[in-house]
């Protein structure tokens, strides 16, 4: 459903930003079957994609827990309610 990559900046290793790909009639298919907009499930998608831009992974519990408040977090800021 959503693929991101990370850029790295060869002369100092720090991550500078990277790409986000959504795959829209997947993220149709979930809007349907989660029974939220698809525009809900766009931005979810997409704050999805750039916590893991930012090093944010599902490996370790914490992390998780961490990635799923920031996620809400951000969908609240954007008016678009995360449940």
């Amino acid at each position: 459903d959503v693929l991101s990559f990370s850029y790295l900046d060869e002369q100092f290793g720090d991550e500078i930003g990277g790409e986000i790909y959504i795959a829209i009639k997947r993220a149709k298919e979930q809007a349907v079957s989660l029974d939220h907009s698809l525009t809900r499930e766009l931005a979810f998608l997409f704050s999805h994609g750039l916590l893991h831009i930012y090093g944010y992974e599902h490996s370790k519990k914490r992390q998780t827990s961490i990635l799923e408040k920031l996620q809400d977090k951000i969908l609240v800021m954007a008016s678009v309610s995360p449940e």
